[in-house]
């Protein structure tokens, strides 16, 4: 294999590495988001698994908006649009915690991790 070659398998093990830690990080927001939604009286599991999520999306949101991001531009405006979603569901779930629906943000967060893997 050519000292290039080499070079370029790297790239594409660490990117592939760099997808699966963003999708277990992914898995582990909707987890929280599903035990909140199993315990709903359980206020401090609520409080853990919004600030989790929405930690993790703004993180997400400003690697996305990197203007050296590998990603094409349409689909980083996707991206950048299922952003501001999950913050808006963030801050409507934290105002309003009583009978909270997480059910959407758990599953933006589990399908965005199964096309990760």
């Amino acid at each position: 294999m050519e000292a290039g070659d080499t070079a370029c398998v790297k790239r594409r093990v660490d990117a592939l590495a760099g997808r699966a830690v963003e999708a277990e990080a992914l898995l582990r927001a909707a987890r929280l988001l599903m035990a909140a939604e199993a315990t709903p009286d359980d206020m401090d599991a609520l409080a853990a698994a919004l600030d989790f999520n929405f930690s993790l999306w703004t993180v997400l949101e400003a690697d996305l908006a990197h203007e050296h991001h590998p990603l094409p531009l349409a689909l980083r405006g996707d991206l950048m649009a299922l952003c501001r979603f999950m913050e808006r569901q963030i801050a409507e779930v934290a105002h309003h915690p009583e009978g909270a629906d997480l059910k959407a943000m758990i599953e933006v967060n589990r399908t965005l991790a199964a096309g990760l893997l």
